[in-house]
This record gives structure tokens, C-alpha cells and sequence, in this order.
């Protein structure tokens, strides 16, 4: 199952998501609609509630290291999505691009 959490105005994220064929996935949480705009804790717990999964079987990938680490910190397996690569200072897991990432 592969959800999103978007801080974005909900227009704009359902014109996305049509316009890139991503109705398939769910829960499509945007902040406009839930109040709660990520790093914020309460984000991921909405995702969490909405998903039916504990926290311990997300994955968050996010460009943003402070999203990251809160994902972490309650418990969600994380991935760093950098045009740069492996930064010496992450402590995530570092893909350039989304087609390097596996499911294992």
C-alpha cells in the first residue's frame, strides 16, 4: 500500500494526482484538508489512523530531513530522496531518485 502525506492546498494536490494517474494511492492526506502540515507529529498520525498500519510499517520518503525525523522519532522506517546523495551529517537512508528504491 503506498499513501502520501502532502503539505499542499487541496486543489492542487487532486489536479496532481489526476494528472499523474495516482488515484490508486491511499490515503492521500493534504494538509489543507487536515489542518496538520508535516513535520508536525499529528500529520503522520493521521496518515497512521487512515492507513490502518502501525507506525513501525511505514516507510516516509521526503526530500526534508525534519520530516524525516519526525517520521523517526514515532517510529517510521525513513528514506532521504536527495539530488545530492549521501550526506555525511543524515541519518536516513539517502536515494537520489525514486526508480533506485526497492522493496527487500
Amino acid at each position: 500500500q503506498i499513501g502520501v502525506v502532502t503539505n499542499d492546498f487541496a486543489e492542487w494536490s487532486r489536479a496532481l494526482r489526476d494528472l499523474y494517474g495516482l488515484q490508486g494511492m491511499k490515503p492521500w492526506i493534504v494538509s489543507a484538508e487536515s489542518g496538520v502540515r508535516k513535520p508536525d507529529p499529528a500529520a503522520f498520525e493521521i496518515f497512521r489512523k487512515a492507513a490502518e498500519v502501525p507506525y513501525q510499517s511505514c516507510l516516509v520518503i521526503d526530500g526534508a530531513e525534519n520530516v524525516l525525523d519526525s517520521a523517526a522519532n514515532l517510529g517510521m522506517k525513513t528514506v532521504l530522496l536527495s539530488q545530492k546523495g549521501k550526506s555525511s551529517s543524515s541519518a536516513h537512508p539517502v536515494i537520489r531518485k525514486l526508480s533506485e528504491f526497492k522493496r527487500g
